[in-house]
């Protein structure tokens, strides 16, 4: 029985395999963790594109009102590759212009239906708190003293591959714009029309 016990401690045979059960799941969770990570960063991308594209295109229209609102909202959505089905994506588009202390005061605010985000109150002045990113904060205020901004925020439900806490994931995109026809625009009205 001894030599039995000696020769099967002495035997090498199978030792890769050994090592290979040890391993694997190390690799399979590297492996998953890896995947994850990128559709994770994938998305973020796709979001902070279609809210570039959405600021962009705001810029050059010519009056904005509560369908274009919607319809940008709509478009953006699109943008996105893979929406989250039944979540409340969201939108905030707000018009800003420097006051003469320097800070940004709301020209109009308006956010999409269907969630918990609230567009700023008019004349509103913007304090740190409202905005939630001081590089959005840097490029505010990069823009000349009688320039004004169109300000874009999404917020983009995000439900990753894997999902170990359980939580709710939302990218926040804030994009700045400077108006590409003059001044800010009243909401709803023509440029130049009071």
């Amino acid at each position: 029985m001894r030599a039995d016990l000696e020769r099967f401690l002495s035997d090498e045979k199978g030792s890769i395999t050994v090592e290979f059960v040890i391993w694997l799941p190390f690799l399979l969770f590297w492996f998953v963790l890896t995947v994850a990570a990128f559709a994770a960063w994938d998305s973020r991308l796709d979001a902070t594109r279609a809210t570039y594209t959405i600021a962009d295109l705001i810029t050059v229209m010519p009056t904005i009102d509560e369908n274009d609102v919607e319809s940008l909202f709509r478009l953006y959505n699109q943008l996105l590759p893979n929406p989250p089905e039944g979540e409340p994506n969201q939108m905030r588009i707000s018009s800003l212009e420097r006051t003469d202390t320097g800070e940004f005061s709301v020209i109009w605010s308006r956010a999409t239906t269907g969630g918990e985000l609230m567009p700023f109150a008019d004349d509103q002045i913007l304090g740190p708190d409202d905005l939630k990113d001081s590089v959005l904060e840097a490029a505010l205020f990069e823009f000349n003293q009688s320039a004004g901004a169109i300000l874009v925020e999404s917020y983009v439900v995000y439900e990753p591959i894997i999902n170990i806490n359980g939580a709710d994931l939302r990218w926040v995109n804030q994009q700045v714009a400077e108006h590409r026809l003059g001044l800010p625009f009243k909401f709803g009205a023509a440029p130049g029309d009071e």
